[in-house]
């Protein structure tokens, strides 16, 4: 889905496949595509993004995407 998960006007592309849900970040920068796969980067089996919440959901740990950096939502 596209939404603008860093909040700075800009929709990024936010991918979630499969049952163990492997979601990845697509976005424009220097007008190459970079992607990042956040299970990898949180080391979680399963990860998924809450839209209306503008969250990643890790387990029981809630992420936001704070300028290039995941930061941990209490």
């Amino acid at each position: 889905m596209e939404t603008d998960i860093e909040q700075d006007g800009t929709n990024e592309i936010v991918a979630t496949v499969g049952t163990a849900a492997q979601t990845s970040i697509y976005k424009i920068k220097n007008a190459h595509i970079v992607a990042t796969n956040l299970n990898e980067t949180l080391e979680a089996q399963e990860v998924t993004y809450d839209k209306e919440s503008n969250t990643f959901v890790s387990g029981v740990k809630i992420w936001r995407v704070k300028g290039e950096e995941l930061v941990s939502s209490k």
